[in-house]
């Protein structure tokens, strides 16, 4: 229903295209305010709104004026998105059309999203963006990296930050370690078991990670730490080291590791260590591997004082066809 205008109100005529959001919900996809003659003067009925679809070419119609209207060009969209702060519309339309851009470019209008984002401290949000908006341009990356960090977020980063295509610089991924070893010990051993070493300095790690073993913690906590050290010190190759922390924590991980770096030498020694982690996985070891850690005149001597695990080996090692010179200690 028009309402009519009271002589000397000042008036003006606002055009809006509304798109649906929801049932219930739209958003102002775009909002002009213009100015035509005797519009004070007049009732609002006394304005119109025509087209030419096929040529998207529109009319506003009023009783001594015509303006028309066309589509405004994608940079136009974003910039008016962005400057009634939908920024989210804004990004999301500079990804669909980023080949038609000449104004700006996705990174651009997406930094002024994510910026918004930690405002509001929606960081897992922005976090989830970044993909997209980065793409494999490594300054952005390395960017949002700093600027997370500021904020004591990186670790939102984590499934998002790119290993190749682009690799950052080393000091992004050990700002995401350090923040892990200081805050998610579970999640800093993750990160060192999925993350290829070469990503990162080593040694820098492993300085941290000593320095934070000093401090107090939880029984779980230094289990986690110490089993990331272990394996940070395998990548420096020095296995020794590793081997034993592995011993220390008594972790029936350290059977797949000697397979894995092939540390059979390593272990002929200390066969009893290995037996009271776990008996069975340690006979199997040393029959799989009996060339490369010691022969049973070597193993079965170790095991002197351990006599219920020295039969369970010997009757092993019998039912294969070797040590039955030592059978006579099986006789109960």
């Amino acid at each position: 229903m028009a309402v009519p205008i009271k002589d000397g109100q000042q008036t003006s005529i606002v055009l809006m295209l509304a798109l649906p959001r929801t049932l219930d919900e739209f958003i102002v996809a775009a909002e002009d305010e213009i100015s035509m003659e005797q519009s004070e003067q007049t009732f609002l009925k006394q304005f119109h709104l025509s087209a030419i679809p096929e040529d998207s070419i529109y009319y506003l119609i009023g009783p001594r004026e015509l303006i028309e209207a066309k589509p405004c060009s994608v940079d136009d969209r974003i910039q008016w998105f962005l400057s009634n702060e939908y920024y989210k519309e804004a990004t999301n339309c500079a990804i669909t059309h980023k080949d038609d851009l000449v104004e700006t470019t996705v990174a651009e209008v997406g930094r002024k999203m994510i910026e918004n984002l930690v405002e509001k401290n929606d960081f897992e949000t922005a976090a989830s963006y970044l993909s997209i908006i980065c793409g494999k341009h490594k300054e952005e990356w390395e960017y949002y990296v700093q600027l997370f960090e500021k904020y004591g977020q990186v670790l939102k980063l984590v499934p998002y930050l790119p290993q190749k295509q682009p690799q950052l610089e080393p000091e992004c991924y050990e700002s995401v370690l350090t923040s892990a070893l200081y805050c998610k010990s579970e999640l800093f051993l993750k990160l060192i078991i999925l993350l290829p070493s070469d990503l990162y300095r080593i040694g820098a790690i492993i300085q941290q990670t000593l320095g934070r073993l000093k401090s107090q913690l939880s029984r779980e906590d230094r289990i986690f730490i110490i089993q990331a050290l272990a394996r940070l010190f395998a990548f420096e190759r020095q296995y020794d080291k590793a081997l034993t922390l592995f011993l220390q924590l008594k972790d029936t991980g350290i059977f797949s590791f000697i397979r894995q770096y092939h540390l059979f030498s390593s272990v002929k020694n200390r066969v009893v260590e290995l037996m009271e982690i776990n008996a069975d996985l340690a006979i199997r070891l040393l029959l799989d591997h009996e060339t490369e850690i010691a022969d049973f005149k070597t193993i079965v001597p170790q095991l002197s004082k351990m006599p219920r695990i020295q039969m369970e080996y010997l009757n092993q090692l019998i039912s294969r066809g070797e040590g039955y010179e030592y059978a006579d200690l099986l006789e109960i």
